[in-house]
């Protein structure tokens, strides 16, 4: 199984937090083996299981754009901005973070958040046969919005890119060498507010949202990754200074407006 990385991207400097590791068996670990290349929020064989590999790659759709590419693509050509973190590598759950943030004064509408992750069970470059529950029921706040599953031949990376979304299709029948998707969608993100995605990758059966996808090695024991996460909007603070300065503001109207009824 050959990763197909649709965006060609050049490793950067990463934001990366080192969670407590655990001292369980290899079954009960989700990690970066020798510092694998980090590109933009995308990695590299993240191991999990006994044997397995996974490919992340993170895709942001933006209706100003009407296009899907990387959030860094994305970023450098718009007011979004964009910061990603990997955190509690060695545990039984790591996470990713990420935050696409509104710097400009007008807002963005339909933006599409997709999580892809291309798994490999048997820790090789070979197909493994692999099945997936996909058990959708209601979404709770902040639970994905959709999902696809799809072999990895189907090659759902580009089909993200040209249909700019997830449709809830599973074409990988019963058994295939897995590659799944998740997706928030948000209708607006306003000047000043920040969308969070926290992404959950564990291999113990752990799940960060009620809604998730879990691919399980067919011919490989304790080999399995489950697919999870939660997102929410919040609004940036406004520096001190500058509620002094609103504060002030208002002091004086008040003082104006009381000296004008004397």
């Amino acid at each position: 199984m050959k990763y197909k990385n649709p965006f060609n991207l050049l490793p950067i400097k990463a934001l990366l937090i080192i969670g407590s590791v655990g001292l369980g068996s290899a079954q009960a670990s989700v990690s970066l083996p020798g510092g694998d290349i980090f590109l933009n929020g995308a990695f590299d064989e993240l191991s999990y299981g006994s044997t397995g590999l996974a490919y992340i790659t993170p895709f942001l759709y933006t209706g100003e754009l009407t296009v899907t590419e990387s959030p860094t693509t994305t970023a450098t050509t718009t007011d979004l901005t964009y910061s990603y973190a990997l955190n509690n590598l060695g545990s039984s759950m790591a996470t990713i973070t990420y935050r696409i943030g509104n710097t400009g004064s007008d807002a963005f509408t339909d933006l599409r958040f997709i999580l892809d992750a291309q798994v490999d069970g048997s820790g090789s470059f070979s197909d493994v046969g692999e099945t997936v529950p996909a058990p959708w029921g209601a979404a709770l706040a902040g639970d994905p919005d959709q999902f696809q599953i799809a072999d990895f031949n189907d090659d759902l990376p580009n089909t993200i890119g040209a249909n700019n979304g997830l449709n809830g299709s599973d074409t990988c029948g019963g058994t295939c060498d897995v590659d799944f998707a998740l997706q928030w969608n948000l209708a607006q993100i306003n000047p000043g507010d920040i969308w969070t995605i926290i992404v959950g990758l564990s291999d113990n059966g752990q799940s960060l949202s009620s809604r998730s996808l879990r691919a399980t090695s067919t011919d490989t024991a304790n080999t399995a990754l489950t697919l999870s996460g939660h997102a929410n909007v919040s609004q940036v603070p406004l520096p001190p200074t500058f509620v002094l300065y609103l504060l002030g503001l208002g002091a004086m109207s008040f003082s104006k407006l009381r000296t004008g009824r004397l």
